[in-house]
């Protein structure tokens, strides 16, 4: 049964892992991914973190099969996703950056689309759809037109869309970015309740969410991977604090006043900034708190 009650799809299971060797990317003269390996085992959960233009999407999109790499290979269950594109996609579902989407279809018939594209058999496209709907809550805007649903809802339809084929892996990328802090918080919780069935992936640039989500992070920069580590130990390495540093206009009064009302901030700490007029304040809160 999954987290709202509806059984699951009976269809068997494979062991799945992900495996990276030597993995290149460039454009032009552009290197967007620098001769990184890495291997993801079955079930673990893992968080692919960076600044935009790290190379985390490229990343994305070479072991999703959506693009070639220039050097290097990727293998999804043993199977090569270049020489064997067809049975490494089929274990994989798989979210884009920006959430591409067809705004002018229903969510229904958007979710019919997919359920072809994966070649599933008619009979049982009304059951899948009813089962991601259920996990996703968007079974009442099945009948809606997509272009007149809200940002939160859209992003749940993507991500329904790479559950459609009840893939062992997922691959989401920059799952909740652009979000209000309340479609976060929902999808969050969401992508929670599947973590018990199928490794995933999530390529984010918040470390909050990696650290909320994942079991293991792999950190990019200028397309070089630079960690490679369990989150376990990204903690350990952080100390037992969060710390936030903020450039602000205010006295020094006002800043305690309004963040001694805030939940989960134990210090404040301000100095003059470089600016007239500014604060360079260091807040503190403890490791758990985002």
């Amino acid at each position: 049964m999954n987290q709202r009650g509806r059984k699951r799809p009976p269809e068997g299971r494979k062991k799945r892992m992900i495996e990276a060797k030597m993995l290149y990317k460039n454009f032009g003269a552009s290197v967007a991914v620098n001769d990184i390996s890495f291997t993801i085992p079955d079930g673990q959960i893992t968080g692919v973190l960076g600044r935009p233009g790290c190379g985390k999407s490229t990343v994305a999109n070479i072991l999703a099969g959506y693009t070639a790499s220039s050097g290097g290979s990727v293998s999804i269950n043993g199977y090569d996703i270049e020489r064997h594109p067809r049975r490494a996609k089929a274990a994989i579902g798989y979210l884009p950056a920006n959430n591409p989407i067809y705004y002018d279809m229903t969510v229904r018939e958007y979710l019919v689309f997919l359920s072809r594209l994966r070649r599933l058999p008619r009979r049982q496209i009304p059951e899948r759809i009813a089962w991601v709907s259920d996990i996703m809550g968007i079974s009442e805007y099945l009948p809606h037109l997509i272009l007149n649903l809200d940002r939160g809802v859209i992003r749940r339809i993507g991500i329904a869309g790479a559950l459609i084929n009840d893939p062992p892996i997922l691959l989401l990328d920059q799952p909740t970015a652009g979000l209000s802090p309340g479609d976060t918080r929902e999808i969050r919780e969401i992508l929670k309740s599947l973590r018990q069935d199928r490794t995933m992936v999530i390529f984010s640039g918040s470390l909050s969410e990696i650290l909320d989500l994942c079991q293991h992070v792999l950190v990019l920069n200028s397309g070089k991977l630079i960690a490679n580590d369990s989150i376990a130990n990204l903690r350990a390495l952080a100390g037992d604090k969060n710390r936030l540093k903020l450039s602000l206009q205010a006295a020094p009064g006002q800043l305690r006043q309004i963040f001694s009302s805030m939940e989960g901030i134990e210090d404040v700490n301000a100095q003059p900034g470089l600016e007239e007029g500014t604060l360079d304040v260091i807040l503190e809160s403890d490791v758990d708190t985002d």
